[in-house]
């Protein structure tokens, strides 16, 4: 393995609801020291999934928190580009208000770091969607 991780070391396939998906990442960082740092990265994710599963994610994101210090980076379409032409076929789309995924990462112990908003960032093709990138990290309060 010559120190480096193995394709089926460093992957879980589980949908973000899945009782185990806790577990087994924990189980993947087992080797990691205690106080090591993470990122947890969902680029093109939350968007792809509904209401309810964004709630799993919030959980996941907590339950991994507690376990070692973490940030989030997410990046996601913003409502302001529902009706912006895709190049990509249709398929299922959430449009989150960034105000509200703020709201919401508050609401679970997060706070920003970094946020901004806009075109330009996630280019495709003809396709310039407009997307909101934000950084979190574990606020002092813990819910």
């Amino acid at each position: 393995k010559s120190g480096k991780l193995a394709d089926q070391d460093c992957c879980i396939n589980a949908p973000i609801n899945s009782p185990t998906l806790a577990a087994s990442l924990k189980e993947k960082l087992g080797d990691m020291p205690e106080n090591s740092f993470g990122v947890i990265y969902a680029r093109f994710f939350l968007h792809a999934i509904r209401d309810a599963d964004e709630l799993a994610f919030w959980e996941l994101c907590k339950t991994i928190a507690n376990w070692r210090d973490v940030s989030i980076a997410v990046e996601f379409r913003s409502a302001k580009d529902r009706s912006l032409p895709k190049m990509t076929p249709d398929h299922f789309r959430r449009y989150i208000a960034p105000a509200d995924f703020i709201a919401s990462a508050a609401f679970n112990g997060f706070a920003v770091i970094y946020y901004v908003e806009g075109f330009g960032f996630a280019k495709y093709g003809s396709d310039d969607a407009h997307v909101a990138r934000i950084l979190l990290q574990r606020s002092a309060w813990k819910p």
